[in-house]
């Protein structure tokens, strides 16, 4: 009789000491092996791959029904990911930001998050815009606060601040 938690575990290990559990190259090498006769046609000799790898045949079957749907997402999944909350900028949406980016050119370093989420047609935050372009290595500086102004508006600044200057002119040092 046990008398220590220890001694407890101790002995319900022992008692289905006959079950070990597979580490995923075990079980991913019988996936491929199986998959390997699934393309080939071969039927009937998934008992001797379980055999092979030392794996029972009723955990064999359990890796098999399981699948690559216990794997996680990568880039070699057919899996969409299905956890979180889904974005709110899509990846055909992040690729007409991008666009609009690399078609302001030189202008669009002066633009804000505000404007290129207006200009993009996105109704979301500054934040999010941020968020979404930094995926694709686009950063901002702390020193370009300043936002972007059109053409036809800087012209009618400058035009007002020549009239200003020759009805205000200073004296040159």
């Amino acid at each position: 009789m046990p008398t220590t938690r220890s001694q407890s575990i101790a002995q319900a290990n022992k008692a289905v000491s006959h079950y070990t559990h597979h580490d995923t190259p075990t079980k991913a090498a019988v996936l491929a092996a199986c998959k390997a006769l699934d393309d080939r046609g071969i039927k009937g000799y998934k008992e001797s791959i379980f055999r092979e790898y030392g794996v029972g045949k009723t955990q064999g079957w359990e890796i098999l029904r399981q699948g690559r749907a216990r794997r996680h997402l990568g880039p070699d999944t057919d899996q969409n990911e299905t956890r979180g909350r889904p974005p709110l900028i899509s990846l055909i949406k992040l690729r007409k930001l991008e666009r609009i980016v690399e078609d302001f050119d030189v202008e669009s370093r002066l633009m804000s998050w505000e404007t290129l989420a207006y200009e993009s047609g996105l109704d979301v935050s500054k934040d999010t815009i941020r968020r979404a372009i930094g995926t694709l290595n686009y950063h901002k500086c702390l020193a370009c606060k300043k936002g972007w102004v059109n053409k036809a508006t800087a012209e009618r600044r400058r035009e007002y601040a020549e009239v200003m200057y020759e009805r205000y002119p200073h004296k040159k040092d």
